[in-house]
């Protein structure tokens, strides 16, 4: 910090400064006139850790300086999920101080290190239901790492249906059993 006390538009050198108080005493004897005081302080800078809550791949840290705009940070990626900023809590919970794209419109207004944390949105997907011939032929949305919906089972008259796969004639991987149950 760079503090000036000027008394008549001279310079005084004798003054006390309780930085903690923020308090500046000037001595009597040196008071015959107006007193004009500057005070530059230097803005503290603070590091932002980004918990990317499962996700990688984006800024782990960042300097912040007090009362200054956020640069943008690269922001992290997850499979099969849409990342919606950091937050000051978890969960996309608190106040969002980053955009989904690693963008800030915000000055960082927090006096020591903090913590944001990522928000994750599970994506949606439409799947396609080949009855190969039978009913229940048609789409559902199914949302990545939940249960698949629920669906009637299908009807191919001579048939038994024995599930829905990722590949024709029962291969690859199963999504719904021969019950319709995922």
């Amino acid at each position: 910090e760079n503090i000036t006390v000027k008394v008549n538009g001279s310079a005084v050198d004798k003054y006390d400064y309780d930085r903690a108080e923020g308090r500046i005493v000037i001595y009597k004897s040196d008071v015959t006139g107006d007193i004009e005081i500057n005070a530059d302080g230097v803005p503290r800078t603070y590091t932002i850790i980004f918990d990317m809550q499962g996700g990688s791949g984006g800024t782990e840290n960042t300097a912040a300086t007090y009362l200054q705009s956020l640069a943008a940070v690269t922001p992290p990626t997850r499979a099969g999920y849409t990342f919606g900023g950091y937050y000051t809590e978890a969960n996309g919970a608190g106040e969002q101080y980053y955009s989904y794209d690693g963008k800030s419109n915000k000055i960082y207004d927090k006096t020591s290190d903090v913590t944001f944390y990522a928000k994750w949105s599970a994506n949606s997907y439409t799947v396609t239901l080949d009855a190969a011939g039978g009913t229940g032929s048609g789409t559902v949305t199914a949302v990545y790492d939940s249960d698949m919906p629920e669906i009637t089972k299908p009807v191919r008259k001579g048939y038994t249906f024995g599930g829905y796969f990722t590949q024709q004639n029962g291969g690859g991987e199963q999504y719904y059993n021969a019950d319709a149950v995922s």
